[in-house]
């Protein structure tokens, strides 16, 4: 699969132009391993998957970026360096209500959704979310400006070669 970009990166800082971005590892994973749906993608996700704190998000729309979970102060125009793979957040959401229901982590269902996430498999209606290892800043602009969008199209080219699915 061949994806097209642009791919946005929020934050709550602002980063230098050239700037190299990484997952951000222990602190990620501190921040979010309370979560009943992240320990659950952590213990079915294919071993040769990226873990969450090993990557940088991204997702194709700015407007979206909000919608992931992602800060809203600025708005990073992304040029990734390495493999990038799309994952389905709203599987997220079926995980979350699988777990509220009592279900554990290995439970089939809460497996599958999982799975499910990980391969890049569709739901409904579905949210994007990008992953990869590093990517470099190409441009910044602030993330409520109405014209961010048109102002970092500018900087992108190209398509990327999306990693195959585990």
């Amino acid at each position: 699969m061949t994806l097209t970009g642009p791919f946005y990166h929020g934050s709550y800082e602002y980063f230098p132009i050239g700037s190299r971005l990484s997952g951000r590892g222990a602190e990620y994973h501190e921040e979010w391993s309370l979560l009943g749906h992240y320990e659950a993608l952590h213990h079915h996700k294919p071993e040769d998957c990226l873990a969450h704190r090993d990557a940088v998000f991204m997702c194709s729309e700015i407007w979206d970026i909000h919608r992931c979970g992602g800060a809203t102060e600025t708005v990073a125009l992304l040029k990734p360096e390495g493999p990038v793979t799309r994952h389905d957040l709203e599987w997220s959401n079926a995980i979350i209500m699988l777990l509220n229901e009592g279900r554990g982590l290995d439970d089939p269902d809460v497996r599958d959704a999982c799975l499910a996430y990980w391969t890049g498999e569709a739901t409904g209606d579905p949210l994007w979310e990008f992953l990869t290892p590093a990517a470099r800043v190409l441009a910044v602009a602030d993330w409520d400006d109405p014209d961010a969008e048109e102002i970092l199209g500018e900087f992108w080219e190209g398509t990327i070669e999306a990693a195959p699915a585990p």
